[in-house]
């Protein structure tokens, strides 16, 4: 119902405007479809930012430290965890640039 009121008031201002206010080669059915994209991809971005903090942390007691696991055992499995994290960020910050450019 909105999105329906909204385009036929660009319509009207795209009938009714002067050319020299229009946006050249943007027409109000053009620039809706570029605005739902655009909220697409903030949804899309918004999810992936969700997912990474409900990726649950281990907890590590003193008696889980005792056991048999080695320190460079546990070592290499937190870097490997933190280049997993590190990854992830880096393709949220990656989707953050498309977004930016595409707005």
């Amino acid at each position: 119902m909105e999105h329906e009121r909204a385009f036929g008031h660009l319509q009207t201002l795209d009938q009714t405007a002067p050319l020299v206010i229009r946006a050249p080669d943007l027409d109000s059915t053009n620039l809706l479809k570029n605005l739902d994209e655009l909220r697409k991809m903030q949804i899309d971005l918004a999810m992936e930012h969700l997912a990474l903090g409900s990726v649950p942390a281990e907890r590590v007691s003193l008696l889980d430290m005792e056991q048999d696991e080695d320190s460079s055992r546990r070592y290499k499995r937190n870097a490997e965890r933190f280049a997993k994290k590190e990854a992830d960020v880096n393709s949220l910050m990656i989707r953050l640039e498309e977004l930016s450019e595409a707005m």
